[in-house]
């Protein structure tokens, strides 16, 4: 059996309305918390003004990957060990092939850009005090411009978020956006 299922949910909404649930100001001071910062070039410090990042943009397409765990492996992984396995190895996986997905969809559409977790090092550059190894390909999470994800999530897509608590939960989200000025 298969330790995970997936379900793709995909919204457009004007810019004008995605930027409604920007607040980088709470949002970078969370980020402090993470071990994420100040060690990777799509985390804060350092990520542009989200209002002027999202300024030439007219339409966003959010797309929000559910990652449903399987019974059995929520069985198994009970510790925080298994669950930084399976955010390691099936989390990040179902994010890089996203992000792939998204770079390739630029491509595809000029003058678009993604917003997305960048997981293109298995190494940030950052943590050497290097430039950004792929700066054309690196792109910032929603959560570091600042996005407020669990408001954005209920509201927008109908997701309730659901949190490592001392178990695996049934779903995780990952949720990425991809920008542009083009009628569909």
């Amino acid at each position: 059996m298969k330790d995970y299922r997936t379900e793709v949910i995909v919204k457009k909404l004007p810019v004008s309305r995605l930027v409604t649930y920007l607040d980088p100001k709470t949002s970078n001071e969370a980020c402090k918390k993470c071990t994420n910062y100040n060690n990777d070039w799509s985390c804060p410090p350092g990520q542009p003004d989200p209002f002027e990042y999202l300024k030439p943009y007219q339409d966003a397409y959010l797309i929000a990957v559910k990652i449903h765990y399987s019974e059995e492996l929520r069985e198994r992984i009970k510790t925080p060990e298994g669950m930084d396995w399976v955010r390691r190895n099936l989390f990040q996986k179902v994010q890089l092939h996203l992000q792939v997905i998204l770079l390739e969809l630029e491509k595809q559409y000029p003058g678009s850009l993604s917003i997305s977790t960048c997981l293109l090092c298995k190494r940030c550059a950052r943590l050497d005090d290097l430039p950004c190894r792929h700066p054309e390909d690196q792109r910032y999470s929603m959560t570091c411009l600042g996005f407020q994800f669990t408001r954005l999530l209920e509201e927008e897509l109908g997701i309730k978020l659901q949190w490592f608590d001392n178990k695996l939960p049934e779903y995780q989200v990952t949720v990425s956006s991809l920008l542009c000025n083009q009628e569909e």
